[in-house]
């Protein structure tokens, strides 16, 4: 009995969980707008679920890079202070995709789309369409919204036994429709008519959509990034290498040949001079706001495009986010460099539901994202071996994604031996983090005044820009360079409070003038960041 008790003793103090207060938005009178690109799908209605849900109170910050306390000498803006807007295609409405991803996947606590419900109808107020062949009428997106909910009852059984949450659920189908019809209308108000008008009279138009977003909302920067589906990739041409070639060429080319010509499911376009995610990327240099393409898709990753956006002086970065299996990828192959064990064979098999994995059964789209996927582990290691990257949908995971890997080796003495490990992750919650830490980062660069290529933040992308370090830990060293050298820049924000926690708990995570949720016993900050003027030499250590 003496020892149970003296057990009980040593054991650290355990803080009592206390309710996190919300926050009101607007800390500093300012606020960014984050402009997401594919606004209605599965990324974008996790990144609104998650800040509404933050600004609520509702949620802690795991899985945000930038609430690290080593971030804190930005002044990045709160998550309380960030609004939301987007460019999209379908006529599902965002509501409409998180019931299906509560129901399909199993995410969102009980009640969170309940609570949240009134920030994601503002959100949706906010959509705009985008560019993309065969843009559905007003009329019809709205009959695809109210579809989408009655097939989502079906396919969970019907009405609800419960009066109470029938009727909850009758106010959110309301609420919902009514939020998209408005904007609906608006926006195809604003497009040209069927035939009429060239690529530079679309990007002029999506380029308002962002500047009127901006001032509706009194947003002093506005960051956009891309989270739609992967397009396939797009044959290169000679007024790719040449600003000026390609600016007079989208003078001249109609946009509706885009609009009309034969299109893949992730976007291909027979002829065309420049995919969708390279039009929204030039309406963002157009606009002046930061682009980040966390897909495989082109995206300002042609030389005349990232040439414009320098001489602009607009930041850009990109392409793919980094999630799961190359996330493993990019950790473990400096390992084995470092300990000079020789990579075989590496070979990895993915499969995936939701719509990116329906995307992706096309050859061509799935080309797009092997590009990305593929040539970590040669990059990491320094030399060429035998990969082989294999993507399948299958549609029951949902948002559920899955990876097996082999690793074949080579150690001391020539003997062969293998690391085995599988990963399963749910794509979105795994990615909304990281747009939000993106939006965050890109807009502190832009206050500072800098532009050009954001390098460090290479360890956020499979395949980032400007970037020969292919190691994660090479690429966090990257970042926390930057943040140790940019310390004190740039105006700082009088953040609220987000976050609560008993007297004396440890930190993990932070936001700038934010207390901190409890860290776990023996936890460490997950960035080691030097004092200024004594910044680590090199990088790529394990």
């Amino acid at each position: 009995m003496a020892r149970s008790a003296r057990t009980k003793r040593n054991q650290p103090a355990q803080p009592k969980p206390r309710r996190i207060p919300a926050v009101p938005a607007g800390g500093s009178g300012t606020r960014l707008g984050l402009w997401l690109i594919g606004a209605a799908g599965n990324v974008a209605a996790t990144v609104a679920i998650g800040l509404a849900a933050l600004r609520r109170g509702l949620a802690t910050p795991i899985g945000l890079v930038t609430a690290d306390p080593a971030f804190d000498g930005l002044g990045l803006v709160s998550p309380a202070d960030i609004v939301l807007g987007g460019h999209d295609v379908r006529g599902q409405g965002v509501l409409e995709t998180a019931r299906a991803m509560q129901l399909g996947s199993g995410v969102f606590g009980d009640g969170l789309l309940d609570r949240v419900a009134a920030d994601l109808a503002a959100y949706q107020r906010e959509i705009r369409a985008g560019y993309m062949a065969g843009d559905p009428s007003p009329d019809r997106r709205r009959r695809e919204v109210v579809h989408d909910q009655r097939r989502d009852r079906e396919e969970a059984g019907g009405r609800d036994q419960n009066p109470a949450r029938n009727r909850r659920a009758d106010a959110q189908h309301r609420l919902i429709v009514g939020a998209a019809r408005h904007p609906m209308k608006s926006c195809d108000a604003q497009k040209p008519a069927a035939g009429a008008g060239t690529l530079q009279a679309e990007i002029d138009r999506l380029a308002r959509d962002i500047r009127d977003f901006a001032a509706r909302h009194r947003c002093e920067r506005v960051v956009v990034i891309n989270v739609a589906s992967t397009e396939a990739p797009i044959e290169p041409r000679p007024e790719h290498r040449n600003w000026k070639a390609l600016s007079a060429a989208m003078l001249h080319v109609p946009s509706s040949p885009i609009r009309r010509g034969g299109q893949a499911p992730g976007g291909r376009h027979a002829g065309a001079i420049l995919p969708p995610s390279s039009i929204y990327a030039l309406a963002a240099i157009e606009a002046g706001c930061p682009y980040l393409n966390f897909t495989p898709s082109t995206g300002v990753d042609i030389p005349a495009i990232a040439a414009h956006a320098a001489a602009r002086g607009v930041p850009i970065m990109g392409s793919d986010g980094k999630t799961g299996e190359t996330l493993l990828k990019s950790a473990l192959a400096p390992m084995f460099r470092h300990r000079a064990l020789r990579i075989l064979s590496w070979d990895g098999h993915n499969i995936l539901g939701n719509r990116d994995g329906a995307v992706l059964a096309d050859p061509a789209v799935k080309a797009s994202k092997l590009r990305t996927k593929d040539g970590v582990v040669a990059s990491a290691l320094g030399y060429d071996t035998d990969t082989t990257v294999s993507i399948q949908h299958v549609p029951s995971l949902d948002d559920w994604k899955i990876a097996w890997d082999h690793v074949h080796f080579q150690g001391f003495l020539g003997v062969k031996m293998s690391l085995q490990f599988t990963w399963q992750g749910c794509d979105s919650i795994l990615a909304a983090p990281l747009v939000i830490d993106l939006a965050r980062l890109a807009e502190f660069h832009a206050r500072t005044g800098k532009g050009g290529v954001m390098r460090h933040l290479a360890c956020f992308f499979k395949r980032p820009m400007g970037c020969d370090e292919a190691g994660l830990p090479g690429q966090i060293d990257m970042l926390a360079r930057y943040v140790t050298e940019n310390a004190g820049h740039g105006k700082k924000r009088s953040a609220k409070r987000i976050f609560a926690v008993p007297k004396g708990a440890k930190r993990i995570f932070a936001l700038p003038g934010a207390k901190s949720i409890p860290a776990a016993p023996g936890a460490k900050n997950i960035f080691a960041v030097p004092k200024r003027g004594k910044s680590r030499r090199g990088g790529g250590r394990s």
